[in-house]
């Protein structure tokens, strides 16, 4: 398979002159040029649409914003921890969204939790050391419990 044929199968192409910007429609996906001139797949279904998957994104996003203020001595530990977990959640209900069967589903969305309830614990934790304040402690513990009951409702 050449250059091209990989490009088009992997769902990017370079754009035609004038289609700047467009949103096309392609037999079951709409494709989207974007000003660099690639051709990018727009799904209106998968992982970007469930709700547990936000969550998990805004948890992480705030993760990384809260851990970037902690202690140099701190990064290569349980910023690092809470970082690669956060990450984890995210990453294991995008990829458990697409396996085929519920039993493949459940064990990501498993791991997916299992993440989640490592952030409570290091929180708790990094609450305890003074590493973070009671107010950010609670708002990323109340998340965290928020997250894990979409999980386990997305495993029934």
């Amino acid at each position: 398979m050449g250059r091209k044929n990989d490009q088009k199968w992997l769902g990017v192409e370079k754009r035609k002159e004038g289609q700047k910007g467009q949103i096309m429609a392609g037999s079951s996906e709409k494709y989207f040029y974007p000003d660099n001139g690639i051709m990018q797949r727009v799904y209106s279904t998968g992982f970007r649409s469930m709700i547990a998957w936000k969550e998990a994104k805004i948890l992480a996003a705030s993760i990384f914003r809260i851990t970037a203020g902690f202690p140099q001595d701190e990064r290569y530990r349980l910023t690092d921890q809470l970082r690669r977990a956060s990450n984890s959640v995210m990453a294991n209900l995008a990829e458990g969204s697409a396996m085929p069967t519920k039993d493949h589903r459940n064990a990501y969305y498993a791991r997916a939790r299992g993440s989640t309830i490592e952030i409570d614990n290091f929180c708790e934790l990094c609450h305890e050391i003074g590493l973070l304040n009671t107010e950010q402690s609670s708002m990323l513990i109340d998340h965290c419990a928020r997250l894990s009951y979409l999980i386990t409702r997305l495993m029934k």
